[in-house]
């Protein structure tokens, strides 16, 4: 069930949202205000989701399995990133029977795949090729 009713689209033109991915020397302390920080995984000893906590930095998580969500959305994760379908399916039940204000957004090729995201009743869609973008500067032109 989408939060708000609205399926969202996190990506240009849909969304004005900027996003800094953090790894590689970059970090929550020296990321620009007003974006919204992405993470792959949970860092170890949460220590860099607290300071987002504590400092009111929103910030997204890539995760892997439904632990990792229950970890970042009890920090205060704006959004959880996947692009497993089957995983999608199993969050947006998590994140729906405990009311959290986390917003799922699935990683699709192509935005032709909203249909079949929106029949799901799944939060959200970004494209791919705006997902690998936020993460070029940190990992490099692959």
């Amino acid at each position: 069930m989408c939060v708000g009713g609205v399926m969202k689209i996190v990506n240009p033109p849909f969304s004005e949202e900027e996003f800094w991915a953090i790894g590689n020397g970059r970090t929550p302390e020296n990321s620009p205000v007003g974006h919204t920080l992405i993470f792959r995984g949970a860092p170890e000893g949460f220590e860099l989701w607290k300071i987002c906590k504590i400092g009111e930095i929103p910030f997204g998580v890539e995760v892997e399995s439904l632990k990792e969500a229950i970890f970042a959305t009890n920090f205060g994760a704006k959004y959880l990133f996947t692009d497993s379908l089957a995983l999608a399916k199993k969050l947006q039940i998590y994140l729906d029977h405990y009311l959290f204000t986390t917003r799922l957004v699935v990683i699709v090729e192509s935005l032709e795949q909203i249909e079949e995201i929106a029949q799901l009743g799944l939060d959200g869609v970004m494209e791919k090729k705006f997902y690998q973008q936020i993460w070029r500067e940190v990992e490099g032109d692959k």
